[in-house]
């Protein structure tokens, strides 16, 4: 657990996933907490990250997409202790036709106590959460 001068410091690893059909959602809410999420290290699949570069001007590393399904490449960055948090916005099904299953993920998270937005009321509540100068600015009112 980090203390507070070490949560302040600290450069938060986040992994995202959208389902095509959310992508759009997960650009606008990162594009529009830019400033909070600027510093962090950001970490999607192929097209999040080309779209979080594109469009929200956000520095985001990309997982390979000839490696293996890209959900589950980041669900082994946050077993090695790589991922300090994640967004998922899915669309239902939560299985697309020809998508994989993005079960194992979560439940990774789950085992490991790493926090999951699966909506963007909670990924505004994570993003609150590890922006503590902002948290506290807007607890002072």
């Amino acid at each position: 657990m980090l203390d507070g001068e070490e949560f302040e410091q600290h450069r938060w690893r986040v992994g995202v996933l959208a389902h095509a059909g959310r992508r759009r959602d997960l650009v606008e809410f990162l594009r529009g907490n830019r400033a909070r999420v600027a510093g962090w290290s950001l970490v999607a699949t192929e097209e999040t990250a080309a779209a979080l570069r594109a469009e929200a001007g956000l520095k985001t590393a990309a997982v390979l997409p000839d490696a293996g399904p890209e959900d589950r490449q980041l669900r082994e960055r946050l077993v090695a202790g790589e991922i300090d948090a994640l967004i998922v916005l899915l669309s239902p099904p939560m299985r697309p036709a020809g998508g994989s299953d993005v079960m194992p993920l979560l439940h990774a998270a789950d085992i490991h106590n790493i926090p999951v937005a699966t909506n963007l009321a909670t990924a505004y509540c994570l993003v609150m959460g590890l922006a503590p100068t902002d948290a506290a600015a807007c607890a002072r009112g």
